[in-house]
């Protein structure tokens, strides 16, 4: 028990100083390898000072203090007859056949790979697989180059047909209802008065999004 780990500990339960402090004077400093004698020493301390801990803070408490180790003893779950706690890290499924028995393909598939891996059979699935690309794939083989070349070609046509009916648009002038040919620096009227117009610029807002 680091004075690190202690404090992350007292953070969340303040309330528990007085437990830290004897389970440490308790356990000691060494680290330990079987999570089981270990709780079981921790209990003893609470049963002497009367405490007892909810599960939440019995959570934390291993959580802060502990670490995977994997030449470590199994952590029991409840009772030691009720098995091991799962490493979900090293959870794996298995595709079982289903004419195969379990147990037998575990044996034979599973165990001489994983010695101390078991089954929980309770999430046990029945179902079928079916690989759609070896029954419904059919192959289409690629077009050839030069049929792909001029699907290209047309594609650039067709872009440049249009850039160019863009263009002169910009550049063309229009007529005003009223009868005033707009140019680049006055517009004159039709009767042949003139009028000078000041020039002015429309700006776009464009928001810089950094």
């Amino acid at each position: 028990m680091t004075v690190e780990d202690k404090a992350r500990f007292l953070d969340a339960c303040p309330h528990s100083l007085d437990d830290a402090q004897a389970i440490d004077k308790a356990l000691g400093r060494e680290p330990q390898r079987d999570w089981n004698a270990v709780w079981g020493r921790i209990e003893d301390v609470l049963h002497a000072r009367k405490s007892r801990w909810k599960a939440t803070e019995q959570k934390l408490f291993r959580g802060v203090f502990t670490q995977k180790d994997p030449d470590a003893a199994p952590v029991a779950r409840g009772g030691r007859d009720e098995g091991y706690e799962p490493d979900a890290d090293l959870r794996d499924f298995e595709n079982v056949p289903l004419k195969d028995d379990i147990d037998a393909y575990f044996e034979r598939e599973v165990r001489p790979h994983v010695p101390d891996a078991w089954m929980d059979r309770i999430k046990d699935k029945v179902g079928y697989e079916i690989n759609f690309n070896r029954y419904f794939y059919k192959y289409a083989p690629p077009r050839p180059l030069d049929v792909i070349d001029a699907d290209l070609k047309q594609a650039e046509d067709e872009i440049m047909r249009l850039l160019r009916e863009v263009r002169p648009a910009n550049k063309s002038s229009a007529t005003c209802a009223s009868g005033w040919m707009p140019t680049a620096s006055s517009r004159r009227c039709a009767m042949g008065s003139s009028a000078t117009v000041g020039r002015f610029t429309r700006r776009t807002s464009r928001p810089r999004m950094s």
